[in-house]
């Protein structure tokens, strides 16, 4: 031991980046909303840019030439260190080189020695820091997705394409409605529950979707019958849809279930067909479409939904349980103004009626705190998510009622 030369290794390089928190952003299926980012409770989360809505004023060319010529100002300080930078609007996270890689040496990351108790400390110290990112790397707002479809075409084109349908087609056309209704409508559906084929055809092989631009088309759908209708017919599609997805199979891929989950959502926010549906119903749609947040039709579509509640007269009719479902949905686009000023009208409402948030369970206080967190700095959210946290403080019924999935999500969110 006294011969053995012993390496001068820096220590104090080793303990950069200890400041790093994880990202332990957990994924679930049904109900379940996408868990928040976790951090320590003095931490304040970084604010998030609003997306500006197509029918809000600054959506013009004019806001974005405001923030372009913002952006440099703002960041100008952190341009010389590759650990602070916020990703631009051309960057995508796997375009990004790691910063070892990249920055000056006085930069980069520490590197891994092989010389005794020194090397496992520096690997200990080195896996810390490669497995966290730095805060100021995380993207504030959740980039604005492209379609993931050529699914484009517009009300018209739909409006247009069935009254230039021969007689014959007409017909037929009015008979496969029929027939795709009574198959929605079957009070036992175990056939096409897993049908991921029937999904497709639905959509694909009627006499409207060869003449639709995108080759889809719902024809179970009606611009002639009233908003509520409509809503019930789209919402037991989306449910078949959900159903086939854990039965896929017969050449039919989840791509296509996609696609016809796409064109549904399309449905709902193009046509005015389901203008003034009820709330409770438009709920049960919204839930469904809050399953797919990388698909920005779904996401155009629950925006709709939370302009519809926006313009509601009154929410009176709204109890826990659908309120909750609105809350969650909107909670999958945290960008949109809109959802931002529906789940502050919820949380509003939730407030005035003691008998609606009396009737919550567990799992759905749960569900409304983490929709509430979305948007901390709402004072009506802040206060709504209060009343919520003393009834579990001051409830040991509701407490001992709580599953794993429901602490996570109050803990989270609180």
């Amino acid at each position: 031991m006294a011969g053995m030369r012993i390496p001068n290794v820096n220590l104090n390089a080793l303990s950069i980046n200890r400041s790093f928190s994880e990202e332990d952003q957990l994924k679930r299926t049904g109900d379940q909303p996408e868990a928040s980012t976790g951090t320590s409770c003095n931490e304040r989360q970084p604010a998030k840019r609003r997306r500006v809505e197509q029918d809000e004023p600054g959506a013009g060319g004019r806001a974005r030439d405001r923030d372009a010529r913002q952006q440099p100002a703002i960041h100008a300080h952190l341009r010389n260190d590759i650990t602070d930078r916020h990703p631009t609007k051309s960057e995508r996270p796997h375009d990004r080189a790691p910063a070892d890689v990249s920055a000056s040496s006085s930069h980069r990351r520490p590197q891994r020695t092989t010389h005794g108790w020194e090397a496992r400390l520096a690997e200990h110290t080195f896996d810390r820091a490669a497995g966290k990112r730095p805060r100021e790397e995380r993207e504030p707002y959740r980039q604005p997705k492209r379609p993931m479809h050529d699914l484009e075409w517009t009300a018209a084109d739909l409006h247009r394409a069935e009254h230039q349908l021969d007689p014959a087609a007409k017909e037929q056309l009015q008979e496969q409605r029929e027939q795709y209704r009574k198959w929605l409508s079957a009070p036992s559906r175990e056939a096409q529950n897993h049908n991921a084929r029937l999904c497709v055809s639905v959509a694909k092989k009627n006499a409207l979707a060869c003449h639709i631009g995108c080759g889809l088309a719902l024809p179970f759908l009606d611009e002639n019958v009233n908003a509520q209708t409509n809503a019930q017919w789209l919402d037991k599609y989306l449910l078949m849809i959900a159903n086939a997805r854990r039965a896929t199979g017969a050449g039919v891929t989840h791509s296509e279930l996609n696609r016809c989950t796409e064109v549904a959502a399309q449905y709902l926010c193009k046509t005015k067909w389901f203008d003034g549906a009820s709330l409770t119903q438009l709920a049960h749609v919204g839930n469904k479409l809050s399953k797919h947040p990388n698909q920005q039709a779904c996401m155009d579509a629950i925006a709709w939904i939370a302009g519809q509640l926006n313009q509601a007269d009154g929410l009176s009719g709204l109890d826990g349980l659908h309120s909750v479902l609105l809350l969650n949905a909107f909670a999958k686009n945290f960008n949109s103004g809109r959802c931002e000023r529906a789940v502050a009208r919820l949380a509003r409402h939730l407030q005035r009626n003691h008998s609606t948030r009396s009737s919550l369970d567990p799992q759905n206080i749960g569900l409304a705190l983490n929709a509430f967190s979305k948007w901390p700095d709402n004072p009506d959210c802040q206060s709504t998510a209060s009343l919520l946290a003393d009834m579990l403080a001051s409830n040991r019924r509701l407490r001992h009622a709580m599953d794993r999935q429901s602490v996570a999500n109050a803990l989270n969110a609180l």
